[in-house]
C-alpha cells in the first residue's frame, strides 16, 4: 500500500512538472501532432499511461484485469495528488 502512495504521488509530480511548468514548455509547443501536444499539456492524460507502466513495470499484478483496475486506481490518486500540486502552485503564483 505504501508504495501505491509513493507511486501515486511520484506520477503526480512527473505528470505535473512535464505539462505545467515552464522548464518543458518548449518540449510541449514543439511536439509534432496535434494529440501529442494535447497529450503534453493534460496532466491527468498523461497519468494514465505512466500509471500503466508504473503498474506494468514496478507494481506487482497477476492477470489484465488486476492490471487495468491498478492502473486505473493509481490514475485516480495521482489525479488526487495532482490536485493538490496545482493548487498549491496557484497559490504561489499568486504571491
Amino acid at each position: 500500500m505504501v508504495n501505491f502512495l509513493i507511486v501515486a504521488a511520484a506520477i503526480a509530480s512527473t505528470t505535473i512538472t512535464i505539462s505545467k511548468t515552464l522548464i518543458f514548455k518548449p518540449l510541449r509547443n514543439n511536439l509534432p501532432g496535434k494529440w501529442l501536444k494535447k497529450l503534453f499539456h493534460c496532466p491527468y492524460c498523461l497519468a494514465h499511461y505512466f500509471s500503466f507502466f508504473a503498474v506494468y513495470f514496478v507494481l506487482p499484478w497477476h492477470n489484465y484485469l488486476d492490471l487495468i483496475i491498478k492502473t486505473m486506481a493509481l490514475v485516480a490518486l495521482s489525479s488526487i495528488f495532482g490536485l493538490l500540486i496545482l493548487h498549491y502552485l496557484n497559490l504561489l503564483e499568486k504571491k
